[in-house]
């Protein structure tokens, strides 16, 4: 029996969910994010718009590929574009990679001509990207590398948001403990912010300026999200984003918003697929922006700073961006944040109309929500994190 297309279903969602886990946990030494609740689908229904489809073969779920759309501007032009995530296939099915990939991209594609999609876009891992290159090549993709994470130390505590249901051996917590100490040590040499700047929690009041304001800068990049204040507001919303502003003589300069995630893995082993797996929460940036006069100084490493050093017990900060936004990297190469070499990113791109040509020597830049979709979600709870 060959591979059959199939749309998502709600009866089917468990099956996706465990594709999802047997895919990114096979053999894996490091971490990755986590579903929390356990559910498959929640993380589009949180995004809005999207499209869902899986590979079916005896039954079986044995690959899927979701898309987010968003509102974008691509060369300063606003359109409408599809992030893919989930691109998952069972770890015995590799093999057929290409076979596979070619079907759900295709069929994906249409979908998306059809719905005025200008560009299909998503991240990947270095190295399964450099497996399967050919593939995309072939596809019509154009890509940059260097859409890396940086991540920080590990508090073990880890009560912001909920207890850290996890064991590290003494080993790891030593190891834990050595960098947030020396993110610490770091966090000596930020400096004061400039004279009349304070940082503050983001409120909704500000939701028209901060528009504003990621709508100049992100004209910067030959992709970014595009934000009107109706949209802007339902995405925080939906995704239970929070935020903090830097603000000068009440204009905001700045924009730092996160959400907060579900991690689970980090070198604890070889996760498997279980109920019972190591959950941790750590804090992902989704956009993060500052006015060019500010971009230089001591403003993007203390509003960093101010997340950390206003959860004290928090477990963590994890950001994934284009290395060549330098005023970025360099305000988290200030606090000691780690860009580890098993989480060098690629982000591809392709026009669905080839009217579009896209420039590689500009930076690109997806929100993390386009990138992971992080599910920030209290299941013991049973209420969403705002």
């Amino acid at each position: 029996m060959g591979f059959k297309i199939v749309e998502y279903s709600r009866e089917r969602d468990a099956e996706f969910l465990k594709l999802f886990y047997e895919s990114i946990f096979y053999d894996k030494k490091e971490f990755d994010y986590v579903r929390v609740p356990n559910e498959w689908i929640l993380r589009y229904k949180m995004s809005g718009d999207y499209v869902v489809r899986g590979i079916e073969r005896d039954d079986k779920i044995i690959a899927s590929l979701g898309v987010i759309l968003l509102d974008a501007l691509v060369k300063g032009e606003s359109v409408r574009i599809a992030s893919f995530v989930d691109n998952c296939i069972h770890p015995h099915y590799r093999k057929n990679y290409n076979r596979i990939f070619e079907l759900l991209f295709s069929d994906i594609s249409a979908e998306l001509r059809c719905q005025d999609v200008s560009i299909l876009c998503g991240w990947e891992f270095e190295e399964n990207f450099l497996r399967n290159q050919e593939l995309f090549k072939r596809l019509g993709f154009k890509w940059i590398k260097g859409v890396n994470w940086f991540s920080s130390g590990i508090n073990l505590k880890g009560t912001i948001p909920y207890f850290w249901r996890a064991e590290a051996n003494l080993y790891w917590r030593l190891i834990f403990k050595l960098l947030r100490g020396y993110n610490k040590a770091k966090s000596l040499f930020v400096g004061r912010l400039p004279e009349n700047i304070h940082l503050r929690s983001m409120e909704k009041s500000d939701y028209s300026d901060i528009v504003r304001l990621l709508e100049n800068t992100n004209k910067d990049f030959e992709i970014a999200a595009n934000y009107t204040l109706s949209k802007f507001g339902k995405i925080i919303k939906n995704n239970n984003i929070q935020g903090i502003v830097a603000e000068k003589d009440s204009e905001i300069i700045g924009v730092l918003t996160y959400i907060i995630s579900a991690w689970s893995g980090w070198m604890f082993g070889k996760p498997v697929y279980s109920d019972n797996w190591q959950i941790f929460y750590g804090y992902t940036p989704d956009e993060f922006a500052v006015v060019g006069e500010f971009q230089n100084s001591t403003v993007p490493a203390n509003m960093l700073l101010y997340i950390i050093d206003s959860k004290p017990n928090y477990s963590f900060v994890a950001s994934v961006f284009d290395r060549r936004i330098k005023w970025r990297r360099n305000a988290f190469s200030k606090l000691g944040f780690m860009e580890p070499t098993f989480d060098k990113g690629v982000l591809l791109a392709k026009s669905l109309d080839n009217d579009i040509k896209l420039d590689g020597e500009k930076p690109w830049h997806l929100p993390a929500r386009c990138i992971l979709a992080p599910v920030a979600y209290s299941e013991e709870l049973g209420e969403d994190i705002g």
